[in-house]
C-alpha cells in the first residue's frame, strides 16, 4: 500500500514543522513528528510528500465557468474573482481544482512572494513536495454537517458544501453565528441551513470553551465533539490523503517546467530503456501471436466436444453460452450472488458517512444485516439513503439503542424491486 508523508508549516518560518505519515486510505503509519524540515527529508524515501500551509492566508473558493482547458481556466480566473479581491491580481496566484458535482470548479488564491517563500524554504531543507495546498483542505467535508477544528486560538469551518474558512480569535458560538448556524430567527423546518456540527479539538481547547460548547448542545439539532490526542495533523493528513485537493504547483509555480533539465543528463540513459522497451514489446508480441493460436486451437477442440455431446445443435456459435443456456433450462442454474454488490454498495455509504463504524456483518438468502455504531441518528438516515439511492438495493433500520454518546442500530440491506 502506498505510503504518504504529509508536512504541515506554520505562519512563523523559524517556528518547527510538523508531519506524519499515512498510507493512501489515510490511515497513520507511526506518530506525528515535530522538529526542522531538514529532519523530514529521512522520511520521504519513496513517499508521496503533500505539504499543508497555513489557512490564514489562502483563500478557498469555486467558481462556474464551462472552460476545460487548464491553462485557459487558469487565464480566466483572476477575471472572475475579480469582485472578491482586494488585493492587486498581479502579485496574486490563482490554482485551479476539481469540478464539483454543480459544475463549480475549487479555486485556491494566495500571494505569490509568499508562496514563493514557502517553496523557497521547503527546497532549501531539501524538499520536493508532489502537492502544496492549504491546511482547510483536510479539514473533513460532510454533506449536511458543520465541521470545527479548533486549536488554540485558531478555528477552521467547513459547511459540508462550498464554504471552508479559518478564523483567528472567535468562540465556536461566534464562529457558528458568522455562517448562519446560529441565528436570532426562528428555525423552521424548511431552513437549507445545516444545524448538525461535529467539533474536533484538542483537550485545552475542549476544556476552554466547555460551557459554550454546553450551551451551543442545546441550541443545535446535533453536537459531536471528537478530541484528538495527538494533535490535529493526524486528523487533516486522514482526510488530504484520500481527497483531492487544490495543488497549488501550477501555472509558474508547476514542477513540470524544469523536468526537461532533470532528464537531459540521462539523455543516453533512456535511450537505453527505449530500446529494451522495444525488445520487451517485440517479445510479447510474439507470446501473444503463440497463446492466440493455442486460444483458437482450444476453442475449436471446445466446439468438437460439444458437437459430440450435443449431436442435435447444428449450429455451434458460442459453446459456452449456448451450454449455460441447456444448463439453466434444466434447473442446473444458480441464482445470481449479491454479497459482493451490496457490500460495495455500503463501503460507498460508510465513506460519505466516515464516522460511522461497522460492528458485525452477516449475509444469508440475499439479506445482509449490518450492526454498526454512529454518532446519531441524522448519520444513520444518511446511510440507509445512499445504500438506497441506486434503487438496486433497499436498506431499512431494524433498531436503534442509544448507548452514551453513539447510536447502535442494525441496518438489513436486500436487493430493492425490479
Amino acid at each position: 500500500m502506498a505510503e504518504i508523508l504529509v508536512i504541515r508549516l506554520g505562519n512563523d518560518s523559524a517556528a518547527p514543522a510538523e508531519w506524519v505519515v499515512v498510507d493512501n486510505s489515510g490511515a497513520r503509519i507511526d506518530a506525528p513528528v515535530k522538529g526542522e524540515l531538514p529532519v523530514a527529508v529521512a522520511a520521504t524515501t519513496d513517499r508521496r510528500v503533500i505539504v499543508l500551509l497555513p489557512a490564514s492566508d489562502i483563500l478557498l473558493t469555486s467558481v462556474d465557468l464551462p472552460i476545460r482547458s487548464s491553462s485557459r481556466l487558469l487565464a480566466a480566473l483572476p477575471y472572475a474573482l475579480e469582485e472578491q479581491l482586494a488585493d492587486d491580481l498581479e502579485t496574486l496566484h490563482f490554482a485551479a481544482g476539481a469540478r464539483d458535482a454543480n459544475g463549480k470548479t475549487a479555486v485556491a488564491v494566495l500571494n505569490k512572494d509568499l508562496l514563493q517563500r514557502w517553496l523557497d524554504q521547503l527546497a532549501t531543507a531539501g524538499l520536493n513536495p508532489d502537492v502544496v495546498t492549504s491546511e482547510l483542505s483536510g479539514l473533513t467535508q460532510i454533506p449536511g454537517t458543520v465541521s470545527l477544528l479548533i486549536e488554540g486560538e485558531h478555528i477552521m469551518l467547513s459547511d459540508g458544501a462550498e464554504t471552508r474558512v479559518s478564523f483567528q480569535d472567535f468562540g465556536p458560538a461566534d464562529v457558528l453565528t458568522a455562517i448562519g448556524v446560529l441565528s436570532d430567527k426562528v428555525h423552521t423546518k424548511n431552513d437549507n441551513i445545516s444545524r448538525h456540527v461535529i467539533v474536533y479539538c484538542d483537550a485545552p481547547a475542549q476544556e476552554k470553551f466547555q460551557k459554550e460548547l454546553i450551551l451551543l448542545e442545546q441550541e443545535l439539532t446535533s453536537l459531536d465533539i471528537k478530541v484528538f490526542p495527538d494533535g490535529a495533523l493526524p486528523r487533516l493528513a486522514s482526510t488530504v490523503a484520500t481527497n483531492d485537493c487544490v495543488n497549488l504547483l501550477q501555472g509558474a509555480f508547476s514542477t513540470e517546467q524544469s523536468y526537461s533539465g532533470l532528464f537531459r543528463p540521462w539523455k543516453l540513459a533512456a535511450m537505453l530503456l527505449l530500446a529494451f522497451g522495444a525488445l520487451g514489446l517485440i517479445n510479447s508480441g510474439t507470446a501473444y501471436y503463440q497463446l492466440q493460436k493455442q486460444d483458437n486451437a482450444l476453442h475449436q477442440q471446445v466446439a468438437n466436444e460439444f458437437k459430440t455431446s450435443f449431436p442435435w445443435i447444428t449450429e455451434t456459435r458460442d459453446p459456452e453460452a449456448q451450454l449455460n443456456s441447456l444448463l439453466g433450462q434444466s434447473g442446473a442454474g444458480s441464482t445470481p450472488q449479491v454479497f459482493l454488490q451490496s457490500l460495495e454498495q455500503l463501503s460507498l455509504a460508510l465513506k460519505q458517512n466516515s464516522e460511522a463504524t461497522i460492528e458485525a456483518i452477516s449475509y444469508r438468502d440475499g439479506v445482509m444485516d449490518i450492526r454498526l455504531t454512529a454518532p446519531n441518528v441524522a448519520t444513520l438516515d444518511k446511510i440507509q439513503q445512499a445504500i438506497s439511492s441506486n434503487g438496486q438495493f433497499s436498506a431499512s433500520i431494524q433498531s436503534t439503542d442509544q448507548q452514551g454518546s453513539a447510536v447502535k442500530s442494525r441496518i438489513q440491506i436486500q436487493a430493492g424491486e425490479a
